[in-house]
């Protein structure tokens, strides 16, 4: 069985019918078993030749198909072969799951097993670099099986055909296989479904590749297959280093992960007799990681060299790993954490903002309708009273207005401001008397913060004055500099 899977396609028919009776073998079965092992040992020189003329890597296949051989229960025996570059890569003898009744039938039940078979080897050709951008040919021997296989519509015929064989239609249709007819004395697959007369068995078993070459030969051949592979060896070895240079963790990936794929590639160059020393492979995880472990990098580079073995790195990078994730995790909960809770404070206490201008419960000062027109009836008046002078002016002048400008005080030993609307979280307190720098005094009648958008030299950033005293009186908004400095802000 093993010669069958390896090398020894000229074998296969002979094999799968035999093991048709391990369970219970008699004495014939016994002899064509030796004869078997005859013909292995009369063609022990015989060897599967891979390479060909070709140049194209193009994937062919061949399918055939008997006519109820086995005689216990009339089944038939599906075979097919598959070759690149001329040279034979995969090939089976099956026997079918359920009886055919015509040879059309066997003969497209094995089209559906071959059609499996593409579909595996132009996915597995794709992965190496050699993708099948045209359909894969497969050469057929019965004419009306390869019009079933172009024709989608149900007759007689076919109807009574299990639907699961029916796919081969669809990758007809898809364009990932096409049919064309091969004469049955050039059928390849011929082979792995009957037993052949003699000089017709040799014929398919030289179009299979297998060539008869003496010691002489073999002793070359072997030379040969050494010298591939040292230069393979050299050529994997430049492989492996450049993977494992440009392997790179990106940002928010795993560390785990990442420190098993380095490993991985460091065993396989070590496989192939490269020798990587651990400081190397330290040095190559470290220069991979992303700019949110540059803090722990640069503690680890200022370690002694003879500290930073593999584990302790190891260890090192995926606690910060661990670490990082939870960080941005409790960043989420937080940031969740407080838009559901501004939320739902606006809907419960919608109806409980006092306006600060007129008195009532509901809305702010900014949106109060009775503001809004007495400052347009304001307005207007003043228009009016500038259209009817009698004067010489063409413009007024108003003077400047310092209620909405902060001022850095360094003698107030409490922030106060004279703007009520500006209060977050404010509240009336018993009056309290402050005197000013001019020796006169004011009032403060409440207290709250007040969030402010402060320029810095990075750009701007929101901040929040706290425990603001409001003094209406106030011509202008004082920040205290002792308040600021005592909380650590330079």
């Amino acid at each position: 069985m093993y010669a069958v899977v390896s090398t020894r396609p000229d074998i296969t028919q002979a094999v799968g019918v035999l093991s048709r009776f391990v369970n219970d073998p008699k004495m014939k079965h016994w002899r064509s078993a030796k004869r078997v092992l005859r013909y292995l040992k009369g063609t022990i020189n015989t060897k599967l030749r891979l390479g060909g003329k070709q140049s194209k890597i193009n994937l062919y296949g061949y399918v055939d198909a008997d006519w109820a051989g086995d005689q216990s229960d009339r089944r038939s025996t599906s075979g097919f072969v598959y070759t690149i570059c001329g040279s034979v890569i995969s090939w089976i003898s099956r026997k079918q799951q359920t009886v055919a009744l015509s040879t059309t039938e066997s003969e497209y039940i094995a089209a559906a097993a071959a059609v499996q078979e593409s579909i595996w080897l132009r996915a597995l050709l794709k992965e190496l670099g050699y993708d099948q951008t045209a359909p894969t040919v497969l050469y057929e021997d019965n004419q009306s099986c390869i019009a079933i296989t172009k024709n989608p519509k149900l007759h007689s015929r076919t109807k009574h055909i299990d639907i699961k064989y029916h796919f081969v239609r669809e990758k007809v249709e898809s364009g990932e296989v096409r049919f064309e007819y091969c004469e049955s004395k050039c059928m390849l697959a011929d082979i792995m479904t009957k037993a052949i007369p003699g000089p017709q068995f040799e014929v398919l078993r030289d179009k299979l590749g297998l060539v008869a070459v003496d010691k002489h030969q073999v002793g070359v051949m072997e030379c040969d297959i050494c010298q591939r592979t040292e230069d393979g060896t050299l050529v994997n070895k430049l492989f492996l280093r450049k993977k494992l240079v440009s392997t790179r963790l990106g940002p928010g990936g795993d560390m785990e992960s990442h420190i098993a794929t380095i490993s991985e590639i460091t065993d396989q160059l070590r496989a192939a007799g490269d020798q990587v020393e651990e400081s190397e492979v330290v040095a190559i995880i470290l220069s991979s990681l992303p700019e949110t472990y540059d803090s722990l990098v640069t503690a680890l580079e200022s370690r002694k060299l003879e500290d930073l073995t593999l584990s302790f790195v190891k260890s090192r990078l995926i606690h910060e790993f661990v670490k990082l994730k939870e960080k941005e995790k409790n960043n989420d909960s937080a940031f969740l954490g407080k838009h559901k809770g501004q939320k739902h404070v606006n809907s419960n206490n919608k109806e409980k903002r006092k306006c600060f201008h007129c008195g009532k419960i509901g809305h702010l000062k900014a949106n109060c309708w009775k503001r809004k027109n007495q400052k347009a009836s304001f307005t207007q008046k003043e228009n009016q009273k500038t259209n009817s002078s009698d004067g010489d002016f063409c413009f007024n002048t108003e003077s400047e207005n310092y209620r909405f400008t902060w001022c850095v005080d360094s003698g107030a030993s409490r922030h106060m401001s004279c703007i009520k609307d500006w209060f977050e979280d404010y509240k009336d307190i018993t009056p309290m008397t402050i005197t000013l720098a001019d020796d006169n005094t004011v009032s403060a009648v409440g207290v709250g913060n007040i969030k402010l958008l402060f320029e810095t030299p990075n750009g701007y950033k929101r901040g929040t004055l706290k425990d603001v005293l409001f003094v209406p009186e106030l011509g202008s908004n004082l920040l205290s500099v002792g308040r600021i400095t005592s909380q650590g802000y330079k």
